[in-house]
């Protein structure tokens, strides 16, 4: 008997939406809630970060409608994926602000941070397509997004040339 033909679950344009919304939202929800407590936000920003404190949590109530798996575990996978990103995100900010050498032009920063949000939406958006990939996709979705960063700044030289470190 031949060997039956692997066939992949097709991906709806709907559920790809959903995944880049979310992978959007575990980015940007914390620094919103973080500037909130702290007080950092004043005036209208605080309106502005309401709104997109809602719009994160309606990002994830729709990235929750469109799974399979049930709405508690998924619902849990993602907020334990989230809070996996910033922990592994952390040391990235002290290499970006303790030894910050790499080229400071405005090209050099420019395309790092493009290449940046590239990789993170390209490894996030594929990990939150699986049911138990978030767990680790979405901290190596920020690991490599934060070498890649880092990669542009070394080799593209900035207004003081190539990277010194």
């Amino acid at each position: 008997m031949p060997p039956r033909s692997i066939r992949l679950p097709r991906r709806s344009a709907l559920d790809w939406t959903a995944a880049a919304l979310v992978a959007a939202a575990v980015f940007v929800a914390p620094g919103l809630v973080i500037g909130l407590a702290n007080g950092g936000v004043k005036g209208w920003d605080v309106a502005y970060a309401l709104v997109g404190i809602a719009a994160c949590a309606a990002a994830l109530w729709f990235y929750v409608r469109r799974r399979a798996a049930p709405a508690g575990e998924t619902l849990w996978v993602t907020a334990a994926s989230g809070f996996l990103s910033w922990i592994v995100l952390f040391p990235g900010f002290i290499v970006f602000y303790g030894a910050s050498f790499c080229g400071n032009g405005r090209a050099a920063t420019t395309v790092s941070w493009v290449v940046l949000f590239a990789v993170y939406f390209a490894v996030a958006v594929w990990a939150l397509l699986g049911r138990y990939r978030p767990l680790f996709g979405l901290p190596l979705a920020v690991a490599l997004a934060v070498l890649a960063h880092f990669g542009a700044l070394a080799v593209i030289p900035g207004g003081r040339g190539y990277c010194e470190t």
